[in-house]
């Protein structure tokens, strides 16, 4: 006989990042409340350099309708960068959203249980060494986890069923 919850959420990582901060491990949870944050440095300086660029263009913008006022030639210019202002601002927000999507919470209120354990890869010389364990373990911390990494299951407490094998 195995006992499993039933109707369990599963949560996953969602952005690929590195472990920054595990908020739990196991245990009761609230909906909405953060499990672990990751970090991708390289998705933080994209954001920096389109939040750059996007201030840079603001400015522009403004110093061109202070011309419009006598210039013609002016208003075709601000026109186009006004729309590139707007494309900036759509690519920057799409980049808030993602580095929002590092902080992985409870999708559920319930109890949290750890993913199955991970065997430690084989020792090779070609590829650089991967977490093993659980994701949330201790020793995972900085440790690279891909997006669709199980980290867990959100369970109802008192909510599981028995299967039962019998051989024929």
């Amino acid at each position: 006989v195995e006992l499993s919850p039933r109707g369990a959420t599963s949560v996953y990582v969602d952005v690929t990042g590195q472990v920054r901060i595990v908020h739990i491990r196991s245990g009761p949870v609230a909906a909405g409340q953060p499990i672990v944050e990751l970090d991708d440095v390289e998705a933080r300086l994209v954001e920096q350099r389109l939040a750059g660029q996007r201030d840079q263009l603001a400015t522009r913008v403004e110093s061109i309708r202070q011309r419009a006022h006598t210039d013609d030639q002016a208003l075709l210019e601000l026109s186009h960068a006004e729309e590139a202002l707007n494309a900036l601002e759509i690519q920057l927000a799409r980049r808030h959203e993602e580095i929002a999507r590092l902080t992985v919470r409870a999708p559920v209120a319930g109890v949290l249980l750890p993913a199955p354990s991970k065997p430690r890869p084989a020792a090779e010389r070609t590829h650089l060494a991967s977490w093993s364990g659980r994701p949330l373990d201790v020793r995972n911390a900085g440790a690279h986890l891909e997006a669709s990494t199980l980290l867990g299951k959100v369970v109802q407490p008192g909510r599981v069923e028995a299967i039962l094998a019998v051989p024929q």
